[in-house]
């Protein structure tokens, strides 16, 4: 007979190890973004130079530091889970004369991802393995990025494409045009992912301000870009067999740091918070997560 009580914190963990190990990518996903609203630059503004994303290869390598809180009805666990992430990124135009901001197609693939959680969580390390790189698949016009994940995969909670494709878009962000100190924009997307058996629709709102543009990295002019994301979280699904509805809200708080000359993302940083409840069997289960990310962005050496 399934006893329905038996390890409540282990599933718990279990799930949040899915829904937090990207951090910034619990919003994540081929969703619905709204057009993205940015001020008119003043007449007496010097223009500042376009932002496009340049053609080329990318290697992309992404971290994710969690704590994660698990409060039941007598007891608290605290574990911990690292996300490690590595992927490639393709912009090809269209047309090998095309402009850089004209229309481009964005591939490469998902080619590594390692999870390492604690003894609470039924997630070891690097499970589930990727069996071959995941195919990436999109367009790129100018500084909007858009990754297209199959419908099917956004469900499928027997399969982590999904979720790594859904890792894996918010780590080239959309970036308009003109980037000058001031500017500020925000979009929202809207997506839905399958997390530990939980298929969860998410609506993050991206809220971006242009703080610098003539600071340095690594002996390179950068554009530092501040963002803010605010999410949404709900859904239903199972584990272990038992029902469960999941709720939340988070935050983060982080920096981008853009070449904006030679059309690169060099790296981003950020902390975030999110509060979930979980609910199973008649438990309620509350999970506060806080971790740190960064992603470095590199160039591969011309063979």
């Amino acid at each position: 007979m399934h006893q329905p009580s038996h390890h409540p914190h282990r599933r718990t963990v279990a799930i949040a190890t899915w829904l937090v190990s990207g951090a910034t990518v619990v919003a994540c996903g081929g969703g619905r973004r709204l057009p993205v609203e940015v001020p008119a630059p003043s007449p007496a503004a010097v223009a500042p130079a376009a932002f496009a994303y340049a053609p080329g290869e990318r290697k992309a390598f992404f971290e994710s530091r969690a704590t994660v809180r698990v409060a039941g009805d007598t007891s608290t666990v605290i574990d911990t889970v690292v996300t490690r992430l590595y992927a490639t990124f393709r912009i090809v135009p269209s047309i090998p004369s095309a402009t850089p901001a004209a229309a481009a197609t964005l591939g490469g693939s998902v080619d590594s991802v390692m999870i390492d959680a604690g003894s609470h969580a039924s997630v070891g390390s690097g499970t589930p393995p990727l069996a071959a790189p995941i195919p990436l698949a999109g367009t790129v016009e100018g500084g909007s990025v858009r990754l297209d994940i199959p419908s099917a995969a956004t469900t499928d909670c027997d399969s982590p494409v999904g979720a790594y494709l859904a890792m894996t878009s918010d780590l080239l962000p959309s970036l308009p045009p003109h980037l000058a100190p001031g500017d500020s924009w925000s979009d929202t997307v809207t997506s839905t992912s399958c997390r530990g058996g939980v298929v969860l629709t998410t609506v993050a709102t991206h809220r971006y301000v242009v703080q610098d543009t003539a600071a340095v990295h690594d002996d390179r002019r950068v554009t530092r870009v501040a963002r803010t994301t605010s999410y949404r979280l709900s859904g239903t699904g199972a584990q272990a067999g038992v029902p469960v509805r999941v709720a939340g809200d988070g935050t983060r708080e982080g920096e981008l740091l853009v070449d904006v000359s030679a059309g690169q993302l060099l790296t981003t940083t950020a902390r975030s918070s999110l509060n979930l409840t979980f609910e199973a069997v008649g438990r309620v289960q509350r999970v506060v997560q806080d971790g740190v990310q960064r992603l470095v962005m590199t160039v591969p050496p011309e063979p």
